[in-house]
């Protein structure tokens, strides 16, 4: 490599009353696309030689998640110290406004009326968006039509979050066949399998996605794929997926996921049980036993490969734990013997310690009992059901169960019975639920869904009762009212629809917001209705009338959620601008509250009307 300095030299020579500006843009390459650590740091040696020259001035950009690299190499590390990074946070709704916008106004690009809207209700508050957003204008802006960007090509990508799976498909089949196989395993681990829920993201370490596939990790980390985020975590690297929608979008991962869900599952059950195991300082009690342990041998014949080393180690100390209390308890019964041989009176005492003894071990076969019903059941319901009535008749028979051991064993028996034998699956609408809310007597329950209806249920026969239509978009959420006979339902159509329960009419149609109506909730009296929604308010509502009493505006992004207080004088709303407003309508506290504000205000700002000043005398925290 030419020295740095020659370099800058040469140039400044031939320019000397000109100063040197080197801008390093994606400087998290120098990792993602050299894997020798060799050159990394003699890369970056001669750039930090480079700077020792007066004339140049160096600038680089670099992904927070790459920060730990330029920290590990200390050269890199003490130049920067004498600086101070300039970090830039993640970006609102305004300046990703700009973001979309901008660039086409400067080359005189014209977006289709609501189609920035569009982009931006796509992109949402998750982490990563921004690479999504990315991504998806670089594929919009390649499909102009006359200098236009129009809604028909934004469908035609796929939108902000199928273009992502579009563009994973196409990295992922230019791999070799080798590094599919490796591509497989990475992501495999990127996600937790749900067990009646949906898949979500996880955070894997090094270790569990393979060292060896750790350099494939990386290039689905570079600039061209972006597939995955890495970073460190308690000095372990770290890799997790770039955004969830690659997880609900990707058929292929979707496949694999499907394909290994039994394997994934199990192997997460054994992290949870290692973990305990560690935390009890390794105590035998907590390591594997009876089926669980030949499942999980099982697994580590077919595809040890993939389990890290210390959930090998974990499972092969299980193995053996038998052979050590076999050992344990001959040794205890030839003391036994000895000592009632020679003490006829202790024989009496140990009698009792036998007690307890009988006691831990009927405790223990109730908790293997209880682990032993979750790991059958994904391979014989049947087998699981059985098992998990055995734990429930061994506690019955057995004094002194803790609160801890029977709460497993119920939660156990619940799990079981209503995924084998009385499955507890309510189906019936033809797209995602949303939101779902017992009636105040438990008797009923109503499911909102993408699909634009609501649903009745009677909760003692899972049956449906009735499905209410009239929205026109989906439905985001739903709340009966304190007394039953009244159902609110918030839509994605901008309305809130109020129903009589008892007969599944329409009652009133609420309308006032300007976008998406994301939750309900009705004060304890039912006298009034909250409404949270995209248009960044809150509305309150008069159930009587329908007529809208106020709306109260201080939220900078959409509102997700509210709820009453128990007594009906507080309001919590949840939303996008990452913040939870509480609204009073206590008299006493907002008096107090304003009078004191403007007390502390006059003490700096004298009033134009000295009587102001004395406005709260008598009431407030004077009073």
């Amino acid at each position: 490599m030419t020295n740095g300095t020659q370099v800058v030299s040469r140039i400044t020579e031939r320019n000397p009353d000109k100063r040197l500006l080197l801008f390093a843009d994606q400087f998290e390459e120098l990792y993602t696309l050299c894997q020798v650590k060799e050159e990394q740091e003699r890369f970056a040696d001669t750039l930090l030689e480079a700077i020792h020259h007066k004339s140049l001035t160096l600038v680089f950009t670099l992904r927070a998640d790459f920060y730990g690299y330029v920290l590990s190499h200390r050269p890199l590390r003490d130049a920067l110290q004498e600086f101070t990074p300039q970090l830039l946070s993640s970006m609102n709704q305004e300046e990703l406004q700009a973001a979309i916008e901008q660039p086409a106004q400067k080359l005189e690009v014209q977006l289709e009326d609501g189609l920035t809207q569009r982009i931006l209700d796509d992109v949402g508050q998750e982490p990563g968006n921004l690479p999504l957003l990315e991504f998806a204008l670089t594929r919009l802006w390649e499909k102009q039509v006359h200098r236009v960007l129009t809604h028909q090509a934004y469908d035609e990508i796929g939108g902000v979050k199928k273009a992502l799976a579009n563009h994973a498909e196409q990295i992922y089949q230019q791999l070799s066949e080798a590094e599919q196989n490796q591509a497989q395993r990475i992501f495999l681990q990127l996600v937790r399998p749900g067990e009646g829920t949906e898949d979500t993201r996880r955070l894997a370490t090094r270790a569990e996605v393979g060292q060896d596939n750790w350099g494939l990790v990386s290039y689905l980390a570079g600039y061209q794929a972006r597939l995955v985020v890495t970073g460190r975590h308690e000095q372990e690297d770290t890799v997790e997926v770039v955004h969830e929608a690659l997880i609900r979008e990707w058929g292929t991962l979707r496949e694999w996921i499907n394909a290994n869900r039994q394997f994934r599952v199990w192997q997460e059950r054994l992290k949870v049980a290692m973990l305990e195991w560690k935390n009890n300082n390794h105590d035998s009690g907590a390591l594997l036993r009876g089926v669980p342990l030949t499942v999980a041998e099982d697994w580590l014949h077919k595809r040890g490969d993939e389990l890290t080393q210390e959930e090998r180690d974990f499972i092969r100390v299980s193995t053996q734990q038998p052979d050590k209390e076999k050992q344990q308890r001959d040794r205890s019964r030839r003391l036994a013997i000895i000592v009632l041989g020679s003490f006829s009176v202790i024989a009496l005492s140990l009698a009792g310690i036998a007690g307890v003894g009988w006691w831990s071990a009927a405790i223990s076969q109730i908790n293997s009992l209880t682990n032993t019903s979750d790991a059958l059941l994904n391979s014989n319901g049947r087998e699981a059901v059985k098992t998990s009535l055995k734990a429930v008749v061994q506690m019955e028979g057995t004094p002194w169960v803790g609160a801890n051991t029977r709460t497993q064993v119920e939660l156990g028996l619940m799990h079981t019975v209503h995924n084998v034998a009385a499955p507890n699956t309510l189906g019936g609408h033809a797209k995602q639920v949303y939101g779902v809310s017992f009636s105040p007597d438990g008797k009923m329950l109503a499911t909102a869904s993408a699909d634009n209806t609501v649903k009745l249920w009677d909760t003692s026969t899972d049956k449906q009762i009735k499905t209410l239509k009239g929205h026109t978009n989906s439905v985001n959420g739903v709340s009966f009212s304190p007394n039953g006979k009244m159902l609110a339902t918030a839509s994605g159509d901008n309305t809130v629809k109020l129903w009589d329960t008892s007969t599944g009419k329409q009652i009133k149609t609420l309308k006032g917001h300007t976008n998406s109506v994301n939750g309900v909730s009705f004060s304890p009296n039912g006298k009034m209705l909250a409404t949270a929604s995209g248009d960044n308010t809150v509305k309150l509502w008069d159930t009587s009338t329908g007529k809208q009493i106020k709306t109260l505006k201080g939220h900078t992004n959409s509102v997700n959620g509210v709820s009453f207080s128990p007594n009906g004088k507080m309001l919590a709303t949840a939303s996008g601008d990452y913040r939870v407003r509480l609204w009073r309508w206590d008299f006493d506290y907002l008096l107090r509250e304003g009078c004191d504000f403007i007390r502390e205000y006059f003490n700096t700002n004298p009033p134009e009307d000295e009587s102001d000043r004395h406005m709260c005398d008598g009431i407030g925290s004077g009073k």
